[in-house]
């Protein structure tokens, strides 16, 4: 008996430590797990993705985010990078270089993140794999 998937409609439980002490919980979807021949859960590509965007949701936004920070949190929200831009009053090319690491978001920036982040978080936010 090899590496198994479960159903896709399947739901699968999972908490995980953040960096402040909390424990989250989310349900990751089916498609996203995998287990080995021990029974160890193993997240897909697309799993590690899921849980990549719901770290960058719970962390508190850093004062220097990474590029790929901005990316999860951008990939999380469902947005482009021109509705990013929009929302945060920045141009298009801004947000383009701070998500390939050409530019840093300076401290308005980051200030603008971050209220979105915590507005978006506080409403809450559905990710579905």
């Amino acid at each position: 008996m090899g590496i198994s998937k479960i159903k896709q409609n399947d739901w699968v439980p999972y908490t995980m430590s953040l960096p402040d002490g909390r424990t989250l919980f989310v349900r990751i979807p089916g498609q996203c797990v995998e287990y080995d021949r021990s029974g160890e859960m193993m997240f897909t590509p697309e799993g590690t993705r899921f849980i990549d965007k719901i770290r960058a949701m719970a962390i508190d936004t850093p004062d220097t985010p990474s590029p790929a920070y901005i990316r999860q949190v951008r990939d999380a929200m469902k947005l482009t990078q021109a509705e990013l831009a929009k929302k945060l009053d920045y141009s298009l090319i801004s947000i383009k270089k701070w998500e390939a690491g050409d530019a840093k978001p300076g401290k308005k920036a980051v200030d603008r993140l971050r209220k979105l982040v915590d507005t978006v978080t506080k409403r809450g936010l559905v990710l579905a794999g």
